[in-house]
């Protein structure tokens, strides 16, 4: 079930009927199946910005509490890898006059300009 509700839901979560699937998958499966509540979230996850458009996705989350508190972590792990990632971008962004690696990029920078 899980490979073919993947399938449908590659462009299938843009329809209301999502919001249908997540209540009805929470509705139907323990807390302790985490397969298809896990996909469900990934997708959404990865659609977010959209879902919140809709005020259909705004009910499944108020409806179904379970799915809303794993949004919040999902969400909330997304975020901290973004910040992660951040941070290693500013710091790769620091360069000095010391090391013959930021040398050799000044150079080259110099060269192709």
């Amino acid at each position: 079930m899980g490979l073919k509700f993947q399938t449908a839901t590659k462009s299938g979560w843009e329809q209301d009927d999502f919001t249908l699937a997540i209540i009805e998958a929470y509705d139907s499966t323990p807390d302790t199946d985490r397969g298809l509540r896990d996909l469900i979230v990934e997708i959404a996850g990865r659609n977010i910005e959209k879902l919140a458009e809709s005020g259909f996705f705004g009910s499944a989350l108020w409806e179904v509490p379970t799915f809303a508190s794993d949004m919040v972590y999902a969400l909330s792990s997304k975020l901290e890898k973004l910040e992660k990632v951040e941070k290693v971008e500013e710091v790769e962004k620091v360069e000095c006059t010391s090391c013959i690696h930021c040398h050799l990029q000044q150079v080259k920078a110099i060269y192709l300009s």
